[in-house]
């Protein structure tokens, strides 16, 4: 149930993201391989959450290893207070 819960929550986000006008493309990631994706598409640019829990160090490095070379950018919150994924889910 967890899981099934966990894939609505991605793809109703991924819903959401890809309304944007600014939003290019949006694409859900590999559970399996969470490298897959960036390889497959090999971007411009990564954008990671203000709250993503990665190592930005870390995953250059990880690209470097698979000839990728995307600008890394972390995203700033946007009205954290009303609009943090976990708020929304918890009214």
């Amino acid at each position: 149930v967890k899981f099934e819960n966990r894939n609505w929550q991605m793809r109703n986000r991924l819903k959401e993201v890809k309304q944007q006008q600014i939003v290019d493309e949006a694409v859900l990631g590999d559970l399996e391989d969470k490298y897959k994706i960036i390889k497959e598409k090999n971007p411009d640019f990564l954008c990671l959450g203000y709250d993503q829990e990665i190592d930005e160090n870390k995953l250059k490095e990880e690209l470097v290893k698979l000839n990728l070379f995307p600008e890394i950018k972390r995203m700033n919150p946007y009205q954290e207070d009303k609009y943090k994924s976990s708020l929304i889910r918890n009214k």
